[in-house]
This record gives C-alpha cells, structure tokens and sequence, in this order.
C-alpha cells in the first residue's frame, strides 16, 4: 500500500524545478527593486536632477515622491523585461533536457 501512493506522488522534473527557482528569484527581484530604486532615487536622483536642471516640480516632497516612483516602476518593467527574456531564452533548453532525460530513460 505504500509504494502505490509514492508512485502516484507527483515529482518535478529538473526543467521544472529550474523554472519555478527562476521564478522564485523574480519574484524576490519585483519586490526588492522597485522599493531600493524608490529610495535610492529619492535621496540621490531627484534632488541632483533638480540642481542640475532646476526643474520646479523637484523642489518639493510630493515631486521627489513622485520622481522617484518614476524610476521604480522602470525598474519593475525592466525585471518584468530580464523575466520574459529568460523564459524565452531558457523555455527551449529545458523541453529538451527534459526529453533528452527521458529519452534515457
């Protein structure tokens, strides 16, 4: 009775362990990046654009924020981006090592 419920156990394939690890590395990269880029380009960006180009808006609080909140969701679009690429890149390379494997077997 016990080898029928480990054989019916569902086992990840490498391709699938690599993908869901891709994954998981994303996910920690949309959180992380866009809340370092925010306080990073509110402290240092916006307040040396607005010595460099004067611009009025980054004089005050609100426009920093809202500077800052700029380059973060550039920052999520850009991790979105580096994600869909790796898919892409990575998505053929991992059917055939999954049928090569199998083919081993």
């Amino acid at each position: 009775m016990g080898d029928e419920t480990d054989n019916a156990r569902w086992r990840p394939t490498r391709a699938e362990r690599r993908a869901l690890g891709r994954l998981g590395w994303f996910t920690c990269a949309l959180a992380a990046a866009p809340s370092a880029t925010y306080a990073f380009a509110r402290r240092t960006v916006c307040p040396a654009a607005y010595e460099a180009y004067g611009a009025g808006f980054l004089a005050t609080e609100s426009g920093r924020a809202t500077c800052a909140g700029l380059f973060a969701v550039i920052s999520v679009n850009v991790v979105l981006l580096a994600y869909v690429a790796t898919a892409v890149f990575y998505g053929g390379e991992d059917e055939a090592t999954d049928a090569q494997t199998k083919k081993d077997q």
